[in-house]
C-alpha cells in the first residue's frame, strides 16, 4: 500500500511540473493584441454560441469528420444516462428504509 502512496505523490508532482511548464511557456508569448474591435452585442454572441451555434449545421467539424460528430454525441448520451441512472439509485435507496431482496436490488443498483 506505501508504494501505491509513493506513486500517486510522485505522479501528482509530475502532473504539477508539466502544467507550470506549459503555463510558463503559455506566457512567454506575452499578451496578444486584438486587432479587429468589438461589433454587436456581447449578450446575442451568448445566446448564438448557446443557441443555433451549437447546431451541427452551424459547425463545419461535423460536415467533415461525421464519425466524430457520432462518437462525441453517443459519448454526452452514456453520461447523462449513467448521471441519471446514479440519480435514480441514490433516490431509490434514499426513500426505502425497509430491506429488499437481492434481486430487487440488483435492478437498480
Amino acid at each position: 500500500m506505501e508504494a501505491l502512496r509513493i506513486g500517486v505523490v510522485v505522479c501528482g508532482l509530475g502532473a504539477a511540473v508539466a502544467l507550470a511548464v506549459q503555463a510558463a511557456r503559455a506566457r512567454a508569448y506575452g499578451r496578444r493584441p486584438l486587432y479587429a474591435p468589438a461589433a454587436g452585442s456581447a449578450a446575442r454572441g451568448v445566446l448564438y454560441a448557446f443557441g443555433p451555434g451549437m447546431s451541427p449545421l452551424a459547425k463545419e467539424s461535423t460536415r467533415t469528420h461525421p464519425w466524430a460528430y457520432a462518437l462525441g454525441v453517443a459519448y454526452h448520451l452514456g453520461v447523462f444516462a449513467a448521471f441519471g441512472y446514479c440519480c435514480c439509485c441514490s433516490a431509490r435507496s434514499a426513500g426505502s428504509t425497509r430491506r429488499r431482496s437481492p434481486a430487487a436490488r440488483s435492478a437498480c443498483c
